[in-house]
């Protein structure tokens, strides 16, 4: 069920929480630009079962991406930081390859890759951008994507404990944003930080979307 509610404010902010200016925030179908102090304001804002999803893009960064929960009828104050992205290696499309990080982040693709916007096959170079952002650190959850709400199969509410997050974005010369071709695989690599190593399980089930 979807309505129209008022609108959702808030501020978009770097790692080092300074503002971010002229970044680009979506909810719904509705659409505004922050200003020099990083504060935005979405009006006729589409929610769904009391909560949107807002986007936010700028080059230099990843899309940040949150999901806030209605509060009589609005959104406010609604924080989303921004991850910091840049190049932190190349592989090329015909062979693929691994690119890691300081700290043991990793991403290792397999061979083909398409253009995200089209579909059509690429054959360069493929720059990766890898962040690594860990749950130990104050301001993660602003940070990570989502909500980290969960719902049991008795619709329980509850909140999910997360042991590491890579923010990872694939791009072509031009800066295009590439993805995997259909049916190949990419394996990630994420440390779990000594203060969660006692809680992590020996195995995590994965649920693709």
């Amino acid at each position: 069920m979807f309505k129209f509610l008022p609108g959702v404010t808030g501020v978009v902010t770097d790692p080092g929480n300074n503002a971010v200016g002229n970044a680009i925030v979506k909810g719904g179908t509705a659409s505004a630009t922050t200003d020099a102090n990083g504060k935005f304001s979405l009006t006729k804002v589409q929610f769904s079962s009391d909560s949107v999803v807002v986007t936010v893009t700028k080059d230099g960064f990843f899309e940040g991406t949150k999901k806030f929960a209605a509060s009589n009828n609005a959104v406010s104050n609604a924080t989303i930081k921004l991850i910091t992205k840049s190049v932190s290696g190349t592989v090329t499309a015909a062979s693929g390859g691994t690119v890691s990080i300081t700290g043991g982040s990793a991403v290792n693709l397999t061979a083909g890759f398409i253009t995200a916007s089209n579909g059509n096959a690429y054959t360069g170079n493929v720059s990766v951008s890898i962040n690594y952002l860990n749950p130990a650190d104050q301001g993660f959850n602003t940070s990570a994507p989502g909500d980290l709400k969960s719902a049991g199969n008795t619709n329980q509410p509850g909140v999910l404990q997360s042991f590491g997050v890579i923010a990872v974005e694939m791009n072509d010369a031009g800066g295009n944003k590439l993805q995997l071709a259909n049916g190949n695989t990419a394996a990630i690599t994420i440390p779990i930080p000594s203060a969660l190593q006692s809680k992590a399980p020996s195995s995590i089930p994965y649920y693709p979307a």
